[in-house]
């Protein structure tokens, strides 16, 4: 006989004792199935590799008292957190619930029988089957339910998830910080989830892994629903599935603190590891350049002895035991002026396991000045002292800097700083901005800018913070004169209905302590621009949800009315979470030039520590766009918008001079080179700050490489920049007339600072007749001349634009040569034809011939296509074409790319004045 199997043996047990009914063994099925199936909160999120330290899915496990409330949890109390709001742990499904509770009733009887398979005693469908959350049901008010302390163990890194579910939320927000406390309950660091209204599906959000603070004891959640203004009265917000889980702690430091590096200095990396739970044999520092390309690497192979201290067994909770840590270290090899990045890879066996980063900077000395370039340090708990603070700022290029000054007037120390910091800044050259953001008792609210609190309403009784402030303006009226009322992006003072009054007044009060001062007030871009005339304030600092593109901030500030109020604005890099970094530069240097253009006093960074712009990580090392922003800063921030050249391969530019010095930014949509005398010595820098020679060719005309990444000369000569800007050719626009002598002038203005002789010669396509000696000119110092030059149009003569060039010999302080491009549109204004190539799928060659009529009268033409080809025919079309209308019409030739590298010629002929339109067309892919 086979022996029963341990499985059949128990089933064959239970039926020992007598007939077991259908109805219970339907039962006893549910509850097989029931266990076996995950509960809702074990599905909770997506399987990750990290450690779960807690976890709240508001169950049953998180309610042992059945009270619906999670254990240990506590609500803020205050009358802007009214107890009557309704929070409370509810299920997501009132009817599963209520079918839960049923289905435990109908098994009570067999729960014996269930018992005996191995169910818990205490096992029941409504809390095995039924996903619970904790729910905020609004009324007027707000709600913050705190979380009970979790210990924080410093080997490791922790990250942060949570789910959030809103419904009708008009004017409140739902959100969940995860703070790191020390053993005081003082905050050290926020990590916050986006905020959340209207109606929203559950969203899970992870937050990145970070590193917890020095002196972190614990880590604290909090739950927030609040108003942004008025609170709502109906609506609900959910918070369900928060984690808090660790990971191995892997940082990536470099010798100096914030990364910075001059130029020539050493550099070493070196990385911490800790809290690892695996083996790990090999560990790899790379190092990257600006935009990702691989540089150089070290490994280091880890013997036995270090793998086992890695992993080994976990430190004792008292901290009493040693924990395991390792420490390495590798010497960067020499690098240039630059943006880097290490990274440390650690490996067990072949398989990566962890990666961590670090940052750094290689700063060029650059000549020049920030000018109007500058950044808000928002909070005033930004990870740099103040004293550290001005030569920092220095190295890091910054001109303006706007500073939260309102301290407590107990702490005697801040102030000292803060009076120090503002004296070593003005020593330094840079300008600052005091701003009262929040006052001593909102200082908690510094970490997140979510519980900020409007400062308008806040001062409305001058006694409740006039005394705070006076002994701190009294010591700093001799550093800085320039004060806004209310941080970046505060507007609370928009539409207030006595707006000039209250200023004026608060102005009068900050002034009474010491020299007379200037307001500033934040103020949104979109909204009128207050009357100067009748406030206490000088200027307003235009701010935007969204940055602007440089078109939109051009054509803004085009529009904006000039008055005797000072118009600031905040320049904020676009998001590197949405736009890569070449269009982020690209962007940046744009609107900084536009800045320079419209000579806006002062352009601000609202938070150069937010990652998402770039300019520097939350630990004040650099980000990819502190070196762009820096190096444009540098090089234009003292100088004028002076205009932009035409060039031989028609590279955008802009030209910024001083009238000492004069600075080129160029670039151009595709890789190109650029021939053109700019002066003696130039120099080209790119947006990381790294500086080469120009060579020159055999005419002493520099070779520039154009990228599509601006790039900077330096060392242009202002004087003859400025005199091929004021070169002004008329007319800009030829007759199509063969052989018919029309006349050039050219308008010249000395630029120079003496008088100058010298000549020229024009050069003009092959298809026109122009004079071949040079034209004299001589131009008495601040004197303009007008010279002539005659041309003529072959019959052959291509209609569009076309380049004409000057090239100048001149004799001033030196002896030099330089050229001047200019366009010139050759043809009638009333008529545009765009030809157009393309090969379609059968090979063919389909050229198309678009007739864009541009007078109040119909226009009709012969159209020719003549080919190179001896073997090929001519073609002929007839179109006519309305007032103010547009037509085509196709030409086709079959196996067309037998035509790739010729030359065809477009004929348009008036078939009422007899005038011929010549139009080239280059056969290429």
């Amino acid at each position: 006989m086979k022996r029963k199997s341990h499985r059949n043996a128990s089933i064959a047990r239970l039926s020992i004792g007598g007939f077991v009914p259908p109805l219970a063994a339907r039962w006893v099925a549910i509850f097989v199935t029931a266990i076996l199936l995950p509960t809702p909160f074990a599905a909770k999120g997506a399987p990750s590799s990290a450690e779960t330290v807690t976890q709240w899915s508001f169950e049953q496990s998180n309610d042992v008292n059945y009270d619906n409330w999670p254990d240990n949890w506590r609500r803020r109390q205050g009358p802007q957190y009214p107890a009557y709001l309704s929070i409370e742990i509810v299920p997501k499904s009132t009817e599963l619930m209520e079918a839960a509770i049923r289905a435990d009733h109908q098994f009570a009887p067999y729960r014996k029988l269930a018992e005996q398979l191995g169910m818990p005693r205490d096992w029941l469908f409504a809390e095995r089957m039924v996903d619970r959350y904790l729910r905020v049901q609004l009324n007027g008010g707000a709600a913050v339910v705190q979380s009970p302390p979790i210990a924080v163990d410093s080997i490791y890194s922790y990250r942060f998830v949570g789910s959030i579910f809103t419904q009708g939320l008009q004017h409140d927000s739902a959100w969940i910080e995860f703070l790191f406390v020390d053993a005081s309950g003082e905050v050290l660091a926020t990590h916050a989830t986006p905020k959340f209204s209207g109606d929203t599906e559950w969203t899970q959000i992870a937050l990145p892994t970070v590193p917890p603070p020095q002196d972190a004891a614990n880590i604290l959640v909090r739950l927030h629903v609040q108003p942004r203004g008025e609170a709502d009265i109906y609506g609900e917000a959910g918070f369900d599935n928060i984690r808090i889980e660790r990971l191995p702690q892997l940082q990536v430091t470099t010798d100096q603190p914030r990364g910075l590096y001059a130029v020539g200095q050493s550099a070493t990396a070196t990385c911490h590891v800790s809290g690892l739970a695996e083996v790990v044999t090999r560990l790899r520092f790379r190092l990257q350049g600006p935009q990702g390309e691989a540089l150089s690497e070290y490994e280091a192979p880890l013997d036995d002895a270090t793998a086992k201290h890695l992993h080994g067994p976990m430190p004792a909770t008292d901290g009493s035991a040693a924990k395991q840590t390792l420490t390495q270290s590798w010497q960067l090899p020499k690098l240039g002026p630059g943006f880097y990045r290490v990274y440390v890879d650690l490996y067990a066996q072949e398989t990566q396991t962890h990666t961590a980063t670090a940052t750094l900077a290689v700063l060029e000395e650059l000549t020049g000045q920030s000018g109007p370039f500058g950044w808000t340090l928002g909070s005033g708990h930004d990870p740099i002292s103040r004293r550290e603070l001005p030569q920092w700022l220095h190295s890091c290029g910054v001109g303006w800097v706007k500073y939260p000054c309102w301290l407590d007037p107990t702490d005697t120390q801040g102030a000292d700083d803060l009076a120090w910091m503002m004296e070593r800044l003005q020593e330094r050259g840079m300008k600052s901005v005091g701003m009262l953001d929040q006052p001593p008792h909102e200082l908690r609210t510094h970490n997140d800018p979510r519980t900020r609190k409007p400062l308008a309403p806040l001062l409305r009784d001058p006694t409740d913070w006039q005394p705070q402030l006076e002994a701190l303006l009294t010591r700093l009226s001799m550093r800085t004169t320039w004060w806004q009322i209310g941080g970046e992006g505060d507007h609370s003072f928009l539409r207030h209905p006595n707006l000039a009054d209250t200023v004026d007044e608060i102005r009068r009060e900050l002034q009474g302590f010491g020299q007379p001062i200037r307001v500033a007030l934040s103020w949104p871009w979109l909204d009128p621009s207050p009357n100067d005339s009748t406030g206490g304030w000088k200027a307003i600092c235009l701010t935007e949800n969204e940055p602007y593109t440089t078109a939109e901030l051009d054509a803004n500030l085009q529009a904006m009315k000039s008055d005797a109020l000072e118009k600031w604005i905040t320049l904020d890099p676009l998001d590197a979470g949405r736009y890569r970094l070449e269009d982020r530069i690209r962007d940046l240097v744009g609107r900084m030039l536009t800045v320079r253009r419209h000579q806006v006093p002062v352009a601000f960074i609202s938070d150069p520590f937010d990652s998402k712009l770039g300019v520097l990580n939350p630990d004040a090392t650099p980000g990819e766009m502190l070196l762009p922003w820096r190096t444009t800063a540098t090089l234009i921030g003292g100088l004028q918008h002076e205009g932009s050249l035409q060039m031989p391969n028609r590279s955008e530019n802009v030209v910024m001079s001083d009238g000492e010095r004069a600075v080129m930014v160029v670039w151009n949509t595709t890789p190109t080179e650029e021939r053109i005398y700019l002066g003696e010595g130039v120099k080209q820098v790119d947006v990381w700050g790294r500086s080469k020679d120009v060579a020159t060719d055999e005419d002493g005309r520099q070779i520039v490489s154009v990228e599509t990444l601006p790039t900077f000369l330096v060392n242009v000569h202002p004087a003859v920049a400025k005199f091929r800007l004021a070169a002004d050719l008329q007319p800009t626009r030829l007759e199509s007339l063969p052989g018919r002598q029309q006349t050039l002038q050219l308008r010249l203005r000395n630029t120079f600072d003496s008088a100058l002789t010298g000549r020229f010669t024009v050069q003009t396509p092959i298809t026109w007749d122009s004079p071949p000696q040079p034209t004299t000119v001589n131009v008495a110092e601040d004197a303009i001349v007008d010279a002539t030059v005659d041309v003529a149009l072959r019959s052959n003569a291509a209609i569009g634009r076309e380049r004409v060039r000057f090239d100048f010999l001149i004799d001033v302080e030196k002896r030099l040569r330089f050229s001047i491009w200019r366009d010139l549109d050759v043809g009638p204004e009333d008529i545009q034809i765009d030809p157009s190539i393309r090969f379609d799928p059968s090979g063919a060659l389909v050229v198309s011939v678009n007739l864009i009529n541009l007078s109040d009268r119909q226009q009709d033409y012969n159209c020719y296509m003549l080919t190179q080809s001896q073997t090929r025919r001519h073609q002929r079309n007839q179109l006519t074409v309305g007032p103010q209308q547009q037509v085509s019409k196709d030409f086709v030739w079959d196996n067309g790319k037998e035509l790739l590298g010729t030359t065809m010629t477009l004929q348009a002929e008036d078939r009422n004045s007899k005038r011929v339109l010549i139009y080239p067309i280059v056969i290429e892919h």
